[in-house]
């Protein structure tokens, strides 16, 4: 007993004994928990469950490949796909790479916790544009903190204090201080 396949379009109707199985792209028209109604290639609608390994949320006008009979259908793969795949687990979840483990995005990398740590024995951040909004912000360096800037701009709506053992300050050209009193000593 031997298997015939045809590919007469896209989609494969394949004769394996005398059950016909049908293969081939669809297109995702409603989505459910773990079920979608797909639109066949030749206009049938069907109900199909995602068999894949990863977990992926279909989204309306994906292109799936699916296989199926009159058994039920089934998702095998995503061809174009506008969902999102979500990976949970219940606990811990470690990632670790022998070489360099890299994470990127075509549009964004976003990390959300209640609490973000990072440990690193060197920490090299590089961007054209940085902001950071706190309610708190604190720093402390034991050694040298040294910045280099074109130009440093710094507004204190409340009150200012900078205390050091030795201080100085030393301009190039003029500088200017600006207030209603000026204590010295």
């Amino acid at each position: 007993m031997s298997n015939v396949v045809a590919f007469p379009s896209p989609a494969a109707r394949v004769l394996s004994g005398s059950t016909p199985v049908w293969l081939g792209p669809a297109t995702v028209v409603e989505v459910f928990q773990q079920k979608v109604t797909l639109r066949l290639s030749d206009s049938t609608r069907v109900d199909a469950v995602f068999a894949l390994t990863s977990p992926y949320e279909a989204a309306q006008g994906d292109i799936v490949l699916a296989i199926g009979n009159a058994d039920g259908f089934y998702v095998i793969g995503v061809l174009d796909g506008k969902g999102q795949t979500h990976l949970h687990v219940q606990g811990d979840l470690n990632v670790r790479a022998s070489g360099t483990l890299r994470l990127s995005a075509d549009k964004a990398v976003e990390i959300t916790g209640p609490e973000v740590s990072l440990r690193s024995r060197i920490l090299r951040s590089v961007a054209e544009t940085a902001t950071q909004a706190v309610a708190n912000f604190s720093q402390k360096v034991t050694e040298l903190l040294s910045v280099h800037a074109g130009e440093r701009r710094t507004i204190v709506d409340g009150s200012s204090v900078e205390q050091a053992k030795t201080a100085s300050l030393t301009t190039e050209e003029k500088m200017t201080i600006n207030g209603k009193s000026i204590y010295l000593g």
